[in-house]
């Protein structure tokens, strides 16, 4: 009964939890009337809960640790929202910089202040479970809290730095591919073939898209490539010379255990037996 009203209450819901979960920018005016909907909801949520007689501790413990916290986090999200609105200051870009800095400041107090339960909260323990996650528990609405603060994080991360992805992708070094292309494509289709990377489309297509951006490439038709290296009288050339490479440097790196003292020294080793193995 109270789990199907909790599910009934966040289908209530669930416009507002799509528009969150999906960045999109809420006007402060629709802050205002998400709350006050989310107080509603929870009333109704509450009127159940506040006579419900839970059948063991299993299902006490579920419903206060997991079920009811996927609700609640909207609600303090959207408050703590709402009042960061009202409080902005007035000024110029350095000023607001400086205003979100201190809420985030503040997420960062909280955090340390209840280290305990976010380490409980990572690590998805449950020897506590019966102590905190009960009725009359003054911790029973904590992993809701917890959930809102990464929100809250996420949040103010976007505030301080609009910019779509793709721009911020600019500000961090290029990455470039030093090997040949037919070496990127046997790297791909490998790990892919071996179930290394998961990715939304089962097209090949889409996952060499994903590689030629990240490295700012362009590899061609790469199923003629792959069918090329299919051909081959040793189709696995690049992978043979990753074994051969990690176990040179592993076993140089073992061989000077105390690396962090002389790592000039080992870096140089490790290019001097990577260049006897493979060179030029």
């Amino acid at each position: 009964m109270l789990r199907k009203r909790l599910l009934l209450v966040m289908s209530k819901f669930n416009k507002i939890k799509e528009a969150i979960d999906n960045g999109l920018k809420i006007k402060p005016l629709d802050l205002k009337k998400h709350h006050q909907k989310h107080n509603e909801l929870t009333e109704e949520l509450l009127e159940v809960e506040r006579t419900y007689i839970f059948k063991d501790q299993a299902e006490e413990i579920r419903y206060y640790k997991m079920e009811k916290p996927e609700f609640m986090k909207y609600g303090i999200f959207i408050d703590r929202v709402y009042d960061m609105y009202l409080d902005e200051p007035f000024g110029f870009k350095e000023t607001k910089m400086e205003f979100l800095q201190q809420e985030m400041n503040k997420l960062c107090t909280f955090q340390e202040e209840n280290k305990e339960m976010y380490r409980y909260f990572k690590a998805n323990e449950t020897n506590k479970d019966a102590e905190y996650f009960h009725r009359n528990s003054t911790k029973m609405d904590i992993f809701a809290v917890i959930s809102a603060t990464f929100m809250l994080e996420k949040y103010l991360y976007s505030e301080k730095d609009p910019r779509p992805l793709s721009e911020k992708l600019k500000d961090y070094p290029t990455i470039k591919w030093k090997g040949s292309k037919v070496e990127l494509v046997e790297l791909i289709y490998v790990l892919a073939y071996a179930g290394k990377i998961e990715h939304e489309s089962k097209e090949m297509d889409m996952l060499v898209k994903a590689f030629e951006g990240t490295f700012d490439i362009d590899l061609g038709n790469h199923y003629r490539t792959f069918s090329d290296i299919q051909n081959r009288d040793d189709p696995s050339k690049l992978l043979l010379i990753l074994v051969d490479t990690l176990r040179i440097v592993v076993s140089i790196l073992n061989e000077n255990l105390d690396n962090r003292k002389h790592k000039l020294e080992v870096i140089q080793k490790i290019k001097v037996a990577l260049a006897q193995l493979h060179p030029s």
